[in-house]
């Protein structure tokens, strides 16, 4: 298949099928790294939704807490990490309960642990994000640890 080929059948599939129109699509979360983070842990094994379901119906109902406007950003993970003792406030907050897989948790309480992390290790808000190794590390640590796996030989 020829370049010309390829470009012609991505314009016609953006032409008949446009982004706009899927029911999951979402155009990502720029400037606003707490549905960012909201995002990545709620919809881990979990069916996205639409935009009244899942990922972004608990986006919604923090960005209602924190009153904030839609065009207006959610862009202080402080706010998130305020939860790290009050994970199943935050889980009613957010109208989920979900489990973090392996059950060691709320994905309410994992974003909040995870928020924590972040801030401590200086990332306030989209403008900190990097991809180093401390801002990875940060996230890494608060997954389960072989304590909480069913693995063999923990």
């Amino acid at each position: 298949m020829e370049d010309t080929d390829v470009v012609r059948a991505v314009q016609f599939i953006g032409a008949e099928l446009p982004r706009e129109a899927w029911p999951h699509w979402n155009q990502g979360w720029p400037l606003e790294s707490e549905a960012a983070l909201l995002d990545a842990i709620f919809s881990s094994r979990a069916a996205y939704g639409t935009p009244k379901t899942g990922v972004r119906a608990v986006v919604d109902r923090w960005r209602t807490h924190r009153s904030v406007a839609a065009g207006e950003h959610l862009d202080s993970l402080s706010a998130l990490a305020a939860f790290t003792d009050r994970g199943d406030e935050l889980a009613t907050v957010l109208g989920n309960r979900q489990r973090v897989p392996g059950n060691y948790s709320t994905k309410a309480e994992g974003v909040a642990r995870a928020a924590k992390a972040l801030v401590e290790a200086g990332c306030q808000s989209s403008a900190d994000v990097e991809d180093t190794e401390s801002l990875s590390s940060a996230v890494v640590s608060v997954g389960p640890s072989r304590r909480w796996c069913s693995c063999p030989g923990s």
